[in-house]
């Protein structure tokens, strides 16, 4: 009879491994979430109002209010405004006027108003506006549709 056949001889160094299947879904791996982050909002700071800085002019001789207010870069109803002057034509040497620089107006004396208006105060009449102005009473009512010069309100918008 013939001999049985020798059993296969163990190898001297291990065969490496087959090369294994990736897997379908990868092992437990914890998920990975990202730290919370914080984003503050938006800080918006109001600026706080600026305080009207006066500035101060010496009246000198053969001025006029409109030859200072062309120098000052402002107008003479300004002028008139701040330093409560009726009579634009009448000033004198030596009298300081009070005056603030564009953008640095007084809200309550600077009111603003469309160019070649005026904002009536207390106080007021026709005929001191159009003083302040150079115009006339008659100018002044036929241009605002008023009826009764004697009769202007606080507050009302009068183009001159």
């Amino acid at each position: 009879m013939p001999a049985p056949p020798a059993p296969p001889a163990p190898d001297p160094a291990p065969a490496e491994a087959p090369a294994a299947a990736p897997a379908e879904t990868p092992a437990a791996t914890p998920a990975v979430t990202p730290a919370p982050v914080y984003v503050a909002p938006a800080v918006t700071t109001t600026p706080e109002p600026a305080v009207p800085v006066a500035a101060y002019y010496m009246i000198q001789s053969g001025d006029s209010l409109y030859k200072i207010a062309r120098s000052l870069n402002t107008t003479v109803a300004n002028l008139c405004l701040w330093n409560n002057i009726t009579n634009p034509n009448r000033i004198r040497a030596g009298s300081v006027l009070v005056y603030y620089s564009a953008g640095n107006e007084p809200v309550a004396t600077a009111t603003a108003t469309t160019p070649g208006s005026y904002t009536v105060k207390r106080g007021d009449s026709l005929y001191k506006i159009a003083r302040l102005f150079n115009t006339t009473v008659n100018h002044l009512a036929t241009v605002n549709g008023i009826a009764d010069p004697n009769r202007i309100r606080v507050n009302q918008l009068l183009r001159y």
